[in-house]
């Protein structure tokens, strides 16, 4: 016995397709019909957008180099901070053997970990830099100069790490 469903997905289909059958003989409408062709004329392009005119006063800009300074100073400080607890771990690490070493491995993995987010701060340091110094305009000169300052220790930081993550992986235990 064919199950009742089946037959009414066949006679649902049947009527789908003559109803189909009923547009295929019929008269499409033409789209285009009713409508010119225009093609459009090149413009000129807009005249070039002048600099922003400076949104921080010498004041504002000299808050935000301070600011920016102290924040450098900081992370500078945790980052050295990091870096002592780093290699303390890496001295216990040498110590281990077996499994104690492979807990110390992951204990010295920590401790980069935590110097590279203390790195991190750099990166947002150098954000908020950037945004300062095109609100600043032109005379933004001092805190382009700290921002240099800042993407500067921000790469030797970063060549530094990679080097500490080749040293500690050739010291995996196991």
């Amino acid at each position: 016995m064919q199950n009742p469903a089946a037959r009414f997905l066949i006679v649902l289909a049947a009527l789908l397709l003559a109803a189909c059958g009923e547009y295929a003989s019929a008269e499409w409408p033409d789209l285009i019909e009713g409508f010119e062709y225009k093609p459009t004329e090149p413009t000129e392009p807009p005249p070039a957008l002048e600099a922003a005119p400076a949104v921080l006063g010498p004041q504002e800009i000299a808050k935000a180099a301070a600011e920016g300074r102290a924040r450098l100073q900081a992370s500078n400080t945790e980052i050295a901070a990091l870096m002592a607890e780093y290699e303390v771990a890496l001295g216990r690490l040498e110590a281990q053997s077996g499994e104690a070493a492979e807990r110390a491995w992951l204990s010295v993995q920590l401790a980069l970990s935590r110097v590279s987010q203390a790195a991190d701060g750099l990166s947002l340091l150098a954000l908020d830099l950037r945004r300062a110094e095109a609100e600043a305009g032109r005379s933004g000169e001092v805190l382009r100069e700290l921002l240099a300052e800042v993407e500067g220790r921000k790469a030797e930081l970063d060549q530094v790490l990679a080097a500490e993550r080749q040293r500690l992986e050739a010291r995996r235990p196991g």
